[in-house]
């Protein structure tokens, strides 16, 4: 079964939420979020409630009509999704989603900091519970190292007088150290199956 890329999906950041200034202590925010797609001539609006004065129970309130696959009728969503915090070690603090839907008779509860719409569901929820991957994992294993290809151009002389340059023979110890690299990787792919 291919899974659905997190790219296709609608998200909410914790992180866009902290660039507009709506996670600060004590604070209460009431707004909308809009998504558009080139493929769509109307924008998808999304509103929110964003409630932080209980430090014990900080949660954001969301509400939205969506309509999955062959539907006719647009369906009303409301759902909270709670907020926790954790303190940073230089000060401050970080702010996560906890994750709260249920997927296969489990409750995930994850602290993510980025939820995703999509797949045909309802709800928001984390990449974990969708099961959804990036598009940067789909692509193939690459064993050519830049930096090592880069010096090599870089080499004006690999030979005086019949002997390798330093130089020369730095690349080939680079060289090396990424094959002995490939080849131990590959062993490990082979003990996987």
């Amino acid at each position: 079964m291919t899974k659905i890329l997190a790219e296709d999906c609608k998200k909410l950041s914790i992180y866009k939420l902290c660039s507009w200034k709506y996670l600060k202590q004590g604070n209460c925010a009431v707004g909308n979020f809009y998504w558009t797609s080139s493929w769509k001539e109307n924008q998808d609006k999304m509103g929110f409630l964003l409630d932080l004065r209980d430090p014990n129970n900080m949660y954001m309130d969301l509400d939205y009509t969506i309509r999955n696959g062959g539907d006719d009728e647009w369906r009303p969503i409301k759902n909270r999704y709670p907020i926790v915090s954790t303190t940073c070690n230089y000060g401050g603090k970080r702010y996560w989603f906890k994750c709260s839907i249920y997927t296969n008779g489990w409750y995930c509860g994850r602290r993510v900091a980025t939820l995703y719409l999509g797949g045909g569901s309802d709800y928001m929820a984390c990449r974990h519970c969708y099961n959804l991957t990036y598009s940067s994992r789909n692509q193939g294993y690459s064993f050519v190292n830049p930096d090592v290809e880069e010096y090599a151009r870089k080499i004006k002389k690999w030979y005086y007088q019949g002997k390798l340059t330093r130089k020369h023979r730095r690349y080939l110890k680079m060289e090396s150290a990424v094959n002995n690299t490939m080849m131990r990787f590959l062993a490990y792919l082979d003990k996987r199956k």
